[in-house]
């Protein structure tokens, strides 16, 4: 039997594994705005790239996910949200120049940016969040086209949450019945 030590540990994991996939899932609806691609990389080369990214933003959504349950003043989470967003675009994304061009990055952080609003508005103060006005503004000066409306954009992500939640939760309770 499990102890319950282990399976709130396990319930963490899953939540933190969940959060995971949104992330990936947002970097990969945000991959595919973008077609075209610097011609040095090869797949192998576009699949690390992913890797390192979704790894990178992995460890922010941990670090964020520890200040979120050390600070429940909203001051806080407001200033931790928008570490969050500014650490996934700025750091981790610039693993994204070594495929893409300088066009296609800034078409690419401004998606990441708007993905990451939908996920955690309640928790950013949108005016006071560097990274997002400036993203924001460069979106509106360069009138960044878009393939999906953000009601599609939207109705992708939430599928993908629900099969993922729907798997992790199937993963959880096979382990809270070993």
């Amino acid at each position: 039997h499990i102890s319950a030590i282990m399976r709130g540990s396990l319930a963490i994991g899953l939540k933190m594994l969940i959060q995971i996939f949104v992330l990936s899932s947002i970097f990969h609806i945000v991959q595919s705005e973008v077609v075209d691609t610097v011609e040095e990389c090869n797949k192998n080369e576009l699949d690390k790239m992913k890797d390192e990214f979704n790894q990178c933003a992995l460890r922010f959504g941990f670090e964020f996910e520890d200040t979120r349950n050390a600070f429940i003043q909203q001051i806080y989470l407001e200033e931790a949200a928008c570490i969050f967003i500014s650490n996934i675009v700025e750091k981790c994304g610039q693993v994204w120049s070594r495929c893409h061009t300088e066009r296609e990055v800034v078409t690419m952080k401004t998606s990441q940016v708007k993905s990451l609003l939908t996920t955690y508005r309640e928790m950013v103060n949108i005016e006071q969040c560097e990274v997002v006005t400036e993203y924001s503004k460069v979106k509106a000066s360069h009138g960044i086209e878009k393939n999906c409306s953000d009601a599609g954009i939207l109705n992708v992500q939430n599928d993908l949450q629900n099969c993922s939640y729907t798997r992790c939760s199937t993963a959880y309770e096979t382990v809270q019945n070993l």
